[in-house]
């Protein structure tokens, strides 16, 4: 199966966002759909963008319940408003699912992430993968999924994804809310034959939620919101991280 690839020399990625949830953080979420947009940046939605949460998942229904301040339909049709600038630019480049998501696809078969790659327009990746980008003439791979360990050490799920995409060149994770962005140098070969360090970026890509509760009672620390930016060099073969430009405490 060959991989999608994009010609673009930016990428920001989006990832939960908690859409509905009484610690979403509305205005600086709304600012990172207006600085994507006015700089018309490339951009990927990589899960958990809407809180979800429903009567009938099991433990702590009501305390869930409790802490959305709209129901899932609201949440999917606020979430589709909010991103109208990128849609009317067409730079969304496709969609992941989170766990959130996922929720209704157990309960019901309803894939809300692939509900939102529908009316986008876009393509579902479901839980995501390898991806190229030809940025002049270099060309990258790099690696997409939303994650699923809530490890207190961020870099931990990311080497192993870096252990399953060993071609990829930069592995991005979301899920546990770090914004982050590490390398990881091991040596390779370059164009000659001749033995280089070559490096490999590790980035969790943020959240737009303040401090809940159940990070306080997993004793994990609050993290800065915001999301990365990732530039794709098109003449020397490098790759940079912004996790600066959009960033909030």
């Amino acid at each position: 199966m060959s991989l999608p690839l994009w010609s673009i020399d930016q990428l920001a990625i989006l990832s939960d966002v908690h859409i509905g949830s009484a610690e979403h953080r509305e205005k600086e979420f709304g600012e990172t759909i207006e600085h994507l947009s006015r700089h018309k940046i490339p951009t990927f939605l990589n899960g958990d963008i809407v809180e979800n949460v429903f009567a009938g998942l099991g433990r702590a229904d009501n305390e869930m319940l409790a802490g959305q301040t709209m129901n899932p339909t609201e949440q999917f049709k606020t979430a589709l408003a909010v991103l109208k600038p990128l849609i009317r630019r067409k730079l969304i480049l496709g969609v992941t699912e989170g766990n959130h998501e996922a929720r209704t696809v157990k309960r019901g078969g309803l894939d809300q992430a692939d509900l939102f790659a529908h009316a986008l327009e876009v393509p579902y990746y479901g839980i995501g993968g390898m991806f190229r980008i030809k940025a002049g003439r270099q060309l990258y791979t790099i690696a997409i999924q939303h994650g699923s360990s809530f490890a207190k050490n961020p870099l931990l799920e990311l080497r192993r994804m870096r252990d399953l995409y060993a071609e990829a060149e930069l592995y991005a994770l979301g899920h546990n809310h770090h914004l982050s962005a590490d390398r990881d140098l091991h040596l390779g070969v370059d164009k000659r034959g001749v033995e280089v360090p070559k490096e490999k970026w590790l980035v969790r890509t943020g959240s737009y939620t303040e401090y809940p509760p159940y990070c306080r009672t997993k004793m994990a620390a609050p993290q800065p919101i915001g999301s990365p930016i990732l530039s794709f060099s098109s003449d020397d073969h490098e790759i940079y991280v912004d996790t600066e430009t959009l960033r909030w405490m």
